[in-house]
């Protein structure tokens, strides 16, 4: 989520418009997604002298597949109901009848989710 809010509170990019304006190949909104997402991952510029960072394509694929991670989880989370009182929160018992896990990603469905440049408003 700290991707997310440096992403949401830079101060010149604006998620909703510079990623669809990206899109449609205005070069400044390039820009500033390419700014605004090594700022917010603390990645940088490829060098090539030193073969480090990513290219401008691996950064904005960086953008994009946070993007749809961020919708993958926005559709695929519930949020328990919020309490006003914190005194009122139990921790969960941590007693289990059995050492094998009960939740294993083999016996998930998978979570192949498509590229978008969008990331949805919390």
């Amino acid at each position: 989520m700290v991707a997310y809010q440096k992403l949401k509170n830079h101060p010149e990019f604006n998620l909703e418009r510079d990623t669809v304006f990206h899109d449609a190949g205005h070069e400044d909104a390039t820009a500033l997604c390419l700014a605004a997402t090594r700022s917010a991952f603390g990645v940088v510029e490829f060098d090539g002298q030193t073969m480090r960072g990513l290219t401008e394509t691996e950064t904005i694929s960086l953008l994009g597949t946070f993007g749809a991670w961020m919708d993958f989880v926005k559709k695929n989370t519930s949020l328990p109901p919020i309490s006003l009182a914190t005194s009122e929160i139990e921790p969960p018992s941590c007693t289990a009848s059995s050492t094998e896990p009960t939740n294993s990603l083999a016996d998930s469905p998978s979570t192949r989710v498509e590229s978008s440049y969008a990331v949805p408003a919390l």
